[in-house]
């Protein structure tokens, strides 16, 4: 999230949401206050989680 008023905790709720899979991008950018763009951006500069 690349706005000023977002923090790398913001960022990492928004993602952990995300991989919970109960949220669609849709939701999360409306939740978030960012476009559904910001949501793809933070998910991949989050990278694949650990398997």
């Amino acid at each position: 999230m690349a706005s000023p008023s977002s923090s790398p905790a913001q960022e990492s709720h928004l993602v952990g949401l995300y991989r919970a899979g109960k949220h669609t991008t849709a939701e999360l950018a409306e939740l978030f206050s960012v476009g559904r763009s910001t949501v793809y951006r933070a998910v991949q500069r989050a990278g694949n989680p650990a398997q």
